[in-house]
C-alpha cells in the first residue's frame, strides 16, 4: 500500500510588482495577541537584491480598518536560499495585537523593492482559485 505525502499539483498566485494579495481570514473565539502568520511561498529564480514582503491585518473583508502591519520580511535572508525555493515565510507581528471575540480578521500581504519578470516572481500557495493558503496563524495569551 502507497502512501502519498504531497498533492501531485499545487496551485499558486504570483504577486505582481507593487501589487497587495489578499491572503486569508481567519477568526478565533477567545481574545489573544497575534505573533506570527506563516505562508507557504514559491519563490521562481533568484532574488535579485532586497526584495521584502509584509503582512496586514484587516478588521474587515474589504481591506480597509488596519488592525496590524507585521514586520519586514526580506526574501534575501531565507536560510539556503536558492534558485526556485519552496517554503514557508513567516511574518512577525511586534506589536503583537489583541484579536477575538468572533471576529473575523484579514491578511493581506504587500511587497516593496519587488518587480516582477518572466524569470523571477514570489508566489503564495492557494488552497481555491481565489483562496490562499495560510500555515500557521500563531497566537498566545489568556482567552478573557
Amino acid at each position: 500500500m502507497a502512501i502519498i505525502q504531497f498533492r501531485d499539483f499545487d496551485t499558486f498566485r504570483i504577486a505582481d510588482t507593487a501589487e497587495v494579495v489578499p491572503a486569508f481570514g481567519f477568526s478565533v473565539t477567545d481574545k489573544q495577541q497575534l505573533t506570527q502568520v506563516l505562508l507557504t511561498t514559491y519563490i521562481h529564480g533568484t532574488v535579485p537584491g532586497n526584495d521584502r514582503l509584509q503582512a496586514f491585518v484587516y478588521s474587515d473583508l474589504a481591506l480597509t480598518k488596519l488592525v496590524a502591519t507585521s514586520d519586514f520580511f526580506v526574501l534575501s535572508l531565507i536560510e539556503n536560499l536558492g534558485a526556485n525555493w519552496y517554503g514557508q515565510i513567516g511574518f512577525t507581528f511586534p506589536t503583537k495585537p489583541w484579536i477575538g471575540l468572533g471576529n473575523t480578521f484579514y491578511v493581506s500581504i504587500g511587497s516593496s523593492n519587488y518587480t516582477k519578470t518572466l524569470s523571477y516572481y514570489v508566489s503564495f500557495l492557494l488552497t481555491s482559485a481565489l483562496a490562499l493558503k495560510y500555515t500557521l496563524v500563531s497566537l498566545r495569551g489568556e482567552p478573557v
